[in-house]
């Protein structure tokens, strides 16, 4: 009698629940992975126990788009109760376009605005060569360099009966202009009413007409710098910017609209070029290459900065990318440098709570970027009961999203590859609003919502190869995902790998009727797994139940 191959012909039912880290070996598609979805983790506080669930991550609802037709997304901003944003060189509120025509028509801006006691206030864009100043009454003045910012009345002169013509001569610009305010016969003011471009030297002012004659003037350009990092961030009652060599300006107090080129502070703790600024709590963050300085507000005054280095507060750790800087709430997140090599990804909380929350995994993909990783980007997004930073590493096209309050990363994209192609979030009525980083299209993101627009939301539910400690071979009877049944059915997908992920089985189809199962799975060794689903319906699984026999070679 010919001897069985089986040592236990018993059926076995293993469980796994669809939690765990990422576990690329690489930057590709192999190994453990969950694609748009994150972990609900439910906390049973009378018995102590835990359980899992596996959630599609929200869809996207078409909000707007630019009257103009597509464009690049580069910001978007709640102010007001209104939601602005910047697509190509264009700035728009909702759907109507404001009356200016920006410099730039690519790369992500910044936003900011003045506080509720400045006797305007402003809604403040930064494009790197200008700062776009946009009223309550949707009216934008442009600041830059090289504009006539003020004039100012040296001697008044004698006998004018109206106001006289302002005229500039010299300091290689063109296009200002200004109006005088006569008084008692003296000229008391002059009010800019075009600040030109293009003057590298203050104009010199004259007058003609008005009938009187004496009257003399000196003009005083804008100081801001010709460039600058295109972020703006406000700090009690003051707009900073900074430049490249380390340079950080402020405007005056409670007015965007006056730039002294005297007013600045310089970062030198660390001979490092700065790459961005941000705000957190009560200081001014400037994250370099390979340093971090703050400075605080010390009531200094012009000419020079309001603003003190923190002594002691230096960190010798950089900055890898402009836009990989947010500061939801009490935290700041960013992709950090050093000296040593390598990027990760660090949590800052106050000043002195430095902590890395990337792992190997991730920074497999970040080191991958290599110099595309100054264009990576990032935005803080509240949905679904859950908090995340949201990293698009364009190099690779791929989207890595950080749980904030479960400490776990998953990987998010748009379509059937690539990474998400949202490239700025704001939060307007109570929902958060996400940018196309080509169309410009602005979306609310809706966690009742199961499609992004149009397009199917793709989940990827993928497993590690599967021995159950053993290579003898295994005999697979079903397949079954365990979770909450969906009112209406919907497809599943279900494929497996049984060489590593080189190929994979061809997909069979099922249905989230009474029991989603597959039967008939033939043989293996090791095998991974890989459960899809793309139906216009929400989905939320605990995980998925093997039933196997197993043999003796």
């Amino acid at each position: 009698m010919a001897k069985s191959n089986l040592f236990d012909v018993s059926w076995k039912v293993a469980r796994s629940p669809f939690v765990g880290v990422m576990t690329n070996r690489a930057t590709g598609t192999k190994d453990q992975r969950y694609v748009n979805v994150f972990i609900d983790r439910l906390d049973n506080q009378d018995s102590g126990g835990t359980r899992f669930f596996v959630v599609k991550r929200p869809g996207l609802a078409e909000h707007s788009r630019p009257p103009a037709g597509d464009a690049v997304g580069r910001g978007v901003y709640t102010w007001n109760g209104n939601l602005y944003a910047v697509a190509g060189n264009k700035i728009y509120k909702s759907n109507t376009l404001l009356s200016v025509t920006m410099n730039t028509s690519s790369g992500l801006v910044s936003f900011s605005e003045t506080s509720a006691i400045a006797s305007t206030r402003y809604l403040a864009v930064n494009d790197g060569t200008a700062i776009y100043l946009i009223a309550s009454d949707d009216t934008v003045t442009t600041i830059q360099s090289g504009q006539v910012q003020s004039i100012e009345v040296t001697a008044g002169g004698t006998g004018y009966a109206s106001a006289p013509t302002v005229t500039f001569t010299g300091g290689g610009g063109s296009g200002a202009a200004a109006t005088a305010t006569v008084n008692a016969g003296a000229v008391t003011a002059i009010t800019v009413t075009d600040r030109g471009s293009g003057y590298t030297s203050p104009p010199t002012i004259g007058f003609t007409g008005g009938g009187g004659s004496g009257a003399t003037a000196t003009a005083d350009l804008s100081g801001l710098p010709s460039s600058m990092l295109p972020q703006i961030e406000f700090l009690n009652g003051y707009m900073i910017v900074a430049t490249e060599s380390g340079k950080i300006y402020n405007s005056a107090n409670e007015d965007p609209t006056l730039w002294q080129d005297s007013d600045y502070i310089q970062a030198q703790s660390f001979p490092d070029s700065l790459v961005a600024i941000t705000r957190q709590n009560d200081t001014i963050m400037a994250l370099g290459t390979n340093s971090v300085e703050f400075f605080v507000d010390v009531a200094g005054t012009s000419p020079g900065s309001f603003m003190g280095r923190l002594e002691q507060g230096t960190l010798q750790l950089g900055c890898a990318s402009t836009f990989s800087v947010v500061h939801p709430e009490n935290n700041i997140y960013w992709v950090a440098n050093s000296d040593t090599g390598g990027f990760t990804v660090q949590r800052l909380d106050g000043i002195a709570g430095l902590k890395k929350i990337s792992d190997e995994v991730v920074e497999r993909f970040l080191n991958k970027e290599g110099a595309d990783i100054e264009n990576c980007y990032a935005y803080p997004l509240r949905t679904g009961g859950h908090y995340f930073f949201v990293l698009t590493l364009p190099g690779s096209d791929r989207t890595l999203v950080y749980d904030i309050e479960e400490n776990r990363w998953h990987e998010w994209q748009s379509g059937a590859s690539g990474g998400m192609d949202y490239a700025a979030c704001t939060q307007y009525n109570g929902y958060p609003y996400l940018q196309h980083e080509s169309s410009g299209f602005i979306y609310r993101v809706d966690p009742e919502i199961y499609m992004d627009g149009d397009d199917d939301i793709i989940v990827t539910l993928q497993t590690a190869p599967v021995d159950y400690d053993t290579m003898n071979r295994k005999y697979f009877r079903s397949f079954e995902l365990y979770g909450d049944l969906d009112d209406s059915e919907s497809e599943f997908t279900l494929e497996y790998s049984d060489d590593n992920y080189r190929t994979w089985s061809t997909p069979r189809v099922f249905t989230n009727g009474f029991r989603m199962i597959i039967l008939q799975l033939g043989q293996a060794r090791r095998r991974a797994w890989r459960v899809k689903h793309q139906n216009d319906r929400p989905m939320r699984l605990e995980g998925f139940e093997i039933d196997y026999q197993e043999g003796s070679y």
